[in-house]
């Protein structure tokens, strides 16, 4: 296994685990891979997101988190928020630890650029709720973090 940053031209590759991504979350949106590319080559641009990939040893992509830095609104503190963080659901119990890597590489990330805080977003399925499961324990008890708020979506208007 591997981890290793993307480059610009290589953010292409997410569309392998972004269509995945979408639909074991039950995003209501369908995954654009060309909105996907545009956005993260912004952030790129700026200096202020990345992206890394995990491979395993055939050098196939099978997964990958990404992050931002950005200046809390409220206390204009620089937090780490990730904003993906997928592995190939076939894959994720065979791996070992190198999914768990793979998010305290973007942690490391924003630690070297002097963010004060790592944000993590958790999307549920259908079926969970917040505190259901091993993500939730790994949040907690391995990553020392606490929940922080919770989020809902839905139609504007009526």
């Amino acid at each position: 296994m591997n981890i290793r940053e993307l480059h610009h031209d290589e953010l292409w590759t997410c569309r392998v685990f972004g269509q995945d991504f979408h639909a074991e979350k039950a995003i209501p949106d369908e995954f654009n891979i060309d909105a996907f590319v545009t956005n993260w080559k912004n952030f790129y641009k700026a200096n202020i997101g990345v992206i890394f990939g995990l491979w395993d040893d055939h050098g196939v992509l099978i997964g990958g988190a990404g992050g931002i830095m950005a200046a809390d609104i409220t206390s204009g503190k620089m937090k780490m928020n990730e904003l993906f963080w997928y592995v190939d659901k076939a894959k994720r119990h065979t791996s070992g630890r190198w999914p768990l890597r793979l998010i305290l590489r973007l942690r490391e990330w924003g630690k070297q650029r002097e963010a004060t805080a790592f944000r993590m977003v958790r999307l549920l399925t259908q079926e969970e709720t917040p505190h259901d499961g091993t993500l939730h324990r790994l949040y907690t008890n391995v990553l020392h973090m606490h929940p922080m708020d919770l989020s809902y979506e839905g139609p504007i208007g009526d």
